[in-house]
């Protein structure tokens, strides 16, 4: 991906329209994923100027795009928070763990001892 957003840049910086809107609809995806807006624009810009589609389509292509990042984006974000959650609980299941054998070794330490002291 990163390769080809480097080369868009160089097909953009050469001026070469031609290449750019063959694959337009490509270059504008990989320039909203990587959150590049403004190259997403000037793709956007450039296909509108080739009359390879119209600029309204090209904007709702963009916003489609925008939106699915947007979408992909929460969907990690969610992901991660419940892989958190998850930790969370483990966490807390360790420290109850290790709770309840601090306690049953301390008891049994006491029943030694009540043992001890009642032996003659």
């Amino acid at each position: 991906m990163r390769g080809q957003v480097a080369t868009l840049r160089v097909l953009l910086e050469a001026g070469c329209r031609a290449a750019v809107a063959v694959d337009g609809g490509r270059a504008v995806g990989v320039a909203l994923l990587h959150g590049q807006h403004a190259a997403a624009e000037l793709l956007i810009a450039e296909g509108a100027a080739t009359g390879d589609g119209s600029a309204e389509q090209w904007t709702a292509f963009a916003q489609w795009q925008r939106g699915r990042v947007a979408q992909l984006v929460a969907e990690r974000e969610a992901a991660e928070a419940a892989r958190e959650a998850e930790r969370a609980e483990l966490r807390a299941l360790f420290v109850a763990i290790a709770a309840e054998a601090r306690r049953q070794a301390g008891s049994s330490r006491s029943t030694k001892r009540q043992r001890r002291a009642a032996a003659p």
